[in-house]
């Protein structure tokens, strides 16, 4: 295997690498479904959370939009990636939101299939990547979470890596967590994972002072991760907020996010599944009992809410890559290597600084030449019943305030939640038309 090992020195002959491919592909793919980026209503909201803040330069701490419940208390965790919707809003409009979704999907599966391989041959890491885009697909919107997506490799890969080499991670990983908590919520499922290889760092340690060393070195990290962490407008409540999110019963009931998969339709999870135990139970892999563990517990959590299906992508082939690389290497029978081995063992290596220029420009053509204006995003996210799925009239002034319609069009109650359009028209952000 050393012949096509993917970790030879130099650059591709190619110009261009495998990650950087795949990542203009996911590209391309996502741009072509701007309307399905644009599916989630609560881009509205986080539109209009930004703007308030970059309007007062502050973030709000009590209700500023609703009717039904002004000043109550309210907290945004997401506050940073909120300022950044807004401004890409204001300044490129949905063009601009439906480009970056694009651009951060596409840099996590790539960045993903760059540390994959580190370790598995291209095939493999390849397959891995594939299968963690079918399944962040069903969350490909522009919310604030495709921001932390890049984060959450880097973490894991990162803790991974510490753990492969019996070391507590470095201190300054921990400064990661600063970023991560003033974009999203989901670094908590970051502090999550740490504690786990922490705990399986202690159990596999030789000797009762191995495992005292890998439990002061892991703790100190885990302090300057909270402590990162707390490094928030909101301190500990923005700390305790996630907690405070997963008792709310009724909105859990209701949000179609937060609910199980329906697998009497086709879930990309489904597939997921089937093609892992397929791939375990026909080559006999031999994985760590805990990292075993810790991707059933991800799994559980895919079953039970939809949308942490893509947090099972991405992160269970970081957690099982390094005792999957070995097996998957062994070539039965001593079978010859084919030049497509070759050939894909070559992009493997990074890019040239002329094919990296080559894809940036590729990546402004494509959204150049991609349909991304208004019309024709309302055109894919109204036939696909997006935003209505009865057609309705146009009013011309906002039930709610009388305000004048923007030129998007209507910014009224026709969606069907008081709370969310009381938030809209007073925010000035245009919904697309509706006939």
């Amino acid at each position: 295997m050393a012949e096509i090992a993917t970790l030879a020195p130099g650059r591709s002959r190619f110009g261009v690498s495998l990650p950087l491919l795949f990542g203009l592909l996911v590209y391309a793919q996502v741009l072509s479904k701007a309307g399905a980026v644009l599916h989630d209503p609560d881009t509205y909201w986080h539109i209009a959370v930004g703007r308030w803040i970059i309007a007062h330069g502050a973030v709000p701490d009590h209700d500023v939009f609703s009717f039904s419940m002004p000043g109550a208390p309210f907290i945004p965790p997401e506050w940073l990636a909120e300022v950044l919707i807004a401004w890409l809003y204001d300044h490129f409009g949905w063009a601009g939101l439906v480009a970056t979704t694009a651009f951060c999907l596409a840099a996590t599966l790539a960045l993903l299939l760059r540390l994959l391989l580190r370790g598995l041959e291209p095939v493999h890491a390849t397959i891995a990547t594939a299968l963690a885009w079918i399944l962040a697909l069903t969350h490909a919107l522009a919310r604030p979470h495709i921001f932390a997506l890049p984060i959450l490799i880097w973490w894991i890969a990162a803790l991974v890596a510490a753990r492969s080499k019996d070391r507590a991670p470095s201190p300054w990983l921990a400064a990661l967590m600063i970023l991560w908590a003033n974009l999203h919520s989901s670094y908590m499922f970051g502090l999550g994972v740490a504690a786990l290889l922490a705990g399986e760092a202690v159990i596999l340690a030789p000797d009762w002072r191995g495992r005292l060393l890998a439990a002061r070195g892991w703790a100190l990290f885990g302090i300057l991760s909270i402590g990162a962490a707390l490094i928030t407008p909101f301190g500990v409540e923005g700390l305790m907020l996630p907690f405070t999110l997963v008792r709310m019963s009724y909105s859990l009931a209701v949000i179609t996010e937060w609910q199980s998969p329906d697998f009497q339709q086709y879930q990309p999870l489904e597939l997921w599944i089937i093609f892992v135990l397929f791939a375990a139970l026909s080559r006999g892999w031999r994985l760590p009992p805990i990292r075993v563990g810790i991707v059933v517990l991800l799994l559980h959590m895919a079953l039970q809410h939809y949308r942490y299906a893509e947090l099972l992508g991405f992160v269970a082939p970081l957690l099982l890559a390094p005792a999957l690389a070995p097996q998957l290497k062994a070539r039965p029978g001593g079978a010859a290597v084919l030049p497509f081995d070759r050939g894909i063992a070559e992009l493997a290596k990074p890019a040239s600084a002329l094919g990296i220029a080559c894809a940036a420009a590729l990546v402004l053509a494509l959204s150049a030449a991609s349909p991304l204006s208004t019309a024709a995003i309302f055109t894919a996210t109204h036939s696909s019943s997006v935003m209505s799925r009865q057609p309705r009239r146009r009013p011309t002034n906002c039930p709610n305030c009388s305000r004048s319609t923007t030129s998007l069009g209507p910014c009224s109650r026709q969606i069907g939640r008081r709370w969310f359009s009381s938030i809209i028209c007073r925010a000035g952000v245009g919904f697309m038309p509706m006939t």
